[in-house]
């Protein structure tokens, strides 16, 4: 297996590619998948790490996909102009090696064109679709056990290596695995429950959504399904939201920003972000801060937006 050459190279030691890709993400493991298909399981050593864990391990990697370059990183292959923007400031970035296309529907996206997969690889065509999918807010409620096996299972590196090897074999026809589905029915208990939760809370709020939505799940939704909150929210006419909730892992508070493709202005959430110490894409970004404060000021940065917009705003604290 030869990988370097004058157009694709990715740096190996002991013939190991080692990858860092984002946890608890659709486009995440559809990178590990692709990179698995193309090389080999054997021949891949995938870390599946949280933003802030890219940002602050010490750790070696040739390539790191969908998230902040590592320190000690080769390649970088994202789409998040934030990343972009740090990776340039910080004076790292390094266009022989790095790729970032902030026009790029996912990070999937530009890694599937980077490893030249042949035209007629299906598999590996339909993995960079569903990353797609998952990232512009089309994800096919058929594939939502996969993004509920990703979330779930973001803090066992073990099981998301597997759903990455088992994606990397079957493609979309991943959530029909007899394996896909013996771990649904291991968590199947409590995403039931947290539907329940959600379609109930929707039920009794559906009147009072605005366009403009801040909701705080922290003290009752898990923080690894909080973001389920945002397209039943759109569907009852919500165009922007902030959804915060708990980051047990790092003890943090986290908002994360998303933006309907039916909003008809001009709107960049990743600029939002960027001014509260986060960061993030255009219509989909995040920010954690280790006090409430943050909470108020993305109250007040929703409310000065909604006026500008002239649109309703909503905050929910009761979920």
């Amino acid at each position: 297996m030869m990988l370097r050459n004058t157009t694709n190279v990715v740096c190996m030691k002991n013939n190991i590619i080692k990858m860092a890709t984002h946890a608890g993400d659709i486009d995440g493991l559809a990178c590990a998948a692709l990179v698995i298909r193309k090389y080999g399981y054997e021949n891949v050593h995938v870390r599946f790490l949280s933003v802030i864990e890219a940002k602050e391990t010490n750790e070696t990697f040739d390539l790191a996909c969908d998230l902040p370059k590592p320190k000690n990183c080769i390649r970088n292959i994202d789409h998040h102009l934030t990343n972009l923007k740090e990776l340039k400031e910080s004076g790292r970035y390094n266009p022989k090696y790095d790729i970032i296309n902030v026009y790029s529907m996912s990070a999937a996206d530009i890694l599937y064109k980077f490893l030249r997969f042949d035209a007629n690889d299906k598999i590996s065509r339909e993995i960079k679709n569903l990353a797609n999918e998952a990232d512009s807010g089309h994800l096919n409620k058929r594939y939502a056990i996969l993004y509920m096996l990703t979330r779930w299972f973001q803090d066992d590196e073990t099981i998301l290596c597997e759903l990455a090897e088992l994606l990397a074999i079957n493609g979309k026809r991943v959530i029909y695995h007899p394996r896909v589905k013996e771990l649904f029915k291991h968590c199947e208990h409590a995403l039931m429950e947290t539907k329940n939760k959600i379609d109930s809370f929707i039920l009794n709020h559906r009147e009072n959504v605005g366009e403009f939505v801040v909701i705080d799940t922290r003290n009752r939704l898990p923080a690894k399904f909080a973001r389920q909150l945002v397209k039943p929210l759109f569907d009852h006419g919500a165009r922007v939201i902030a959804v915060i909730y708990k980051d047990v892992k790092h003890n943090l508070i986290a908002t994360s920003f998303r933006v309907a493709n039916a909003f008809p202005y001009e709107l960049n959430v990743g600029h939002l972000a960027e001014k509260l110490g986060g960061g993030g894409g255009q219509r989909a970004a995040a920010v954690r801060a280790n006090n409430e404060r943050i909470i108020h000021q993305v109250i007040y940065e929703f409310k000065r937006l909604a006026k500008k917009f002239g649109a309703k705003f909503s905050y929910f604290d009761d979920f």
